[in-house]
């Protein structure tokens, strides 16, 4: 039997982490969320194995590329962003390349359940 994976969600609008929780739960996905990097931080120290982080960009405190970066660095865990405000041109203008996938909210269910499908396959 495969293990489920696990996908820790970060958004400071509530709304969204549970649409995109109940969204992944329903996909057999075990959801973490949270509302900021700091809480991301204390998540990815005390799981066993994160299978992706999902991010926001624009988060009070500690912004969403700062959080992806740290997490690229010190966690090794794929990471996908959301973004209602950046769109993918403008975030590789910004010649921000450390993510490793990007949908621009609203995201489509289809659209999020394939990239994350396809980052979180055994390699």
């Amino acid at each position: 039997m495969e293990t489920k994976k696990k996908i820790l969600v970060i958004d400071d609008e509530p709304p969204y982490r549970e649409l995109l929780k109940t969204i992944l739960e329903k996909n057999n996905f075990i959801v973490f969320d949270v509302p900021d990097g700091q809480e991301a931080n204390i998540v990815l120290q005390s799981i066993d194995k994160i299978d992706l982080v999902i991010t926001d960009l624009m988060m009070p405190g500690e912004h969403g590329i700062d959080v992806m970066i740290r997490i690229k660095k010190d966690y090794k865990v794929p990471v996908l962003v959301i973004s209602g405000v950046y769109d993918k041109e403008m975030f590789e203008e910004e010649g921000i390349r450390f993510s490793d996938g990007f949908l621009k909210k609203p995201i489509e269910t289809n659209e999020l359940l394939n990239i994350v499908a396809m980052l979180t396959q055994n390699e």
